[in-house]
């Protein structure tokens, strides 16, 4: 999803293709309107064009193409390639921590790495200046998408360590920010975890539900997954 990365720098500033070819190849990622499509693209782009100035961003692309299919292995490949390119990448190091805290993970040694890109995602976020001759809303976009994903992180990783209400005032706020199905599908088990009433176990049905209508289609599954506990348990 390459719209949470377009911190593309536009104008005479930004990266300048060398050929047409080299710009209709960037132009087929920016294109897909399929998750797939847009990884084949950027992959097919990078074995190409290795050395161009929009390997980033082709990168960055296909880490997002890749999490929305739910290969986190591959997705993980590309940030580390964003990253070798652009160290500093506030994408690239703030999808390598969430990727980190992806369902099924409890490596504590992981979580511990997640805060740390977290951190560094963090400060550099708030460094960050609005690119020239970029559209100021599309920059608060996905400056908030950013933002949001360090506050899933952060909120995350507070739940697994007890700290409830501060993870559920975290999760909303990424929520909010930027509405994604993974969100709802983390606020629906922390506020199951930290029901008392019929009214929590509600909420927290209703979270599932969202992250299983929000998609894509590895979060509706777990969502699926965590509406049956809710029912298993009574919550209905």
């Amino acid at each position: 999803m390459l719209s949470q990365s377009l911190s593309l720098p536009s104008g005479p500033a930004g990266p300048q293709a060398e050929t047409r070819d080299e710009l209709d190849s960037f132009g087929l990622i920016l294109e897909a309107h399929a998750a797939q499509a847009s990884a084949d693209a950027a992959e097919s782009f990078l074995k190409k064009y290795p050395g161009s100035k929009f390997a980033e961003y082709a990168a960055l692309a296909a880490m997002h193409s890749y999490y929305n299919l739910g290969n986190f292995t591959r997705s993980s490949e590309l940030a580390r390639v964003a990253m070798r390119i652009d160290p500093d990448s506030v994408d690239a190091l703030l999808h390598s921590a969430r990727l980190l805290i992806a369902p099924g993970c409890e490596d504590s040694l992981k979580f511990a790495e997640a805060d740390s890109l977290t951190q560094s995602g963090l400060i550099h976020l708030k460094a960050m200046k609005l690119p020239a001759a970029a559209d100021s809303r599309a920059w608060l976009r996905t400056k908030n998408s950013f933002l949001a994903t360090g506050q899933c992180v952060l909120g995350w990783l507070l739940f697994r360590e007890g700290k409830l209400d501060q993870a559920t005032k975290l999760l909303e706020e990424a929520a909010n920010l930027d509405p994604q199905g993974e969100y709802f599908y983390r606020l629906s088990v922390v506020h199951a975890a930290n029901a008392k009433t019929a009214e929590d176990y509600s909420n927290a049905r209703i979270w599932a539900q969202r992250a299983i209508q929000s998609g894509p289609a590895w979060v509706s599954a777990v969502g699926r997954e965590q509406l049956g506990k809710l029912q298993t348990n009574g919550a209905q």
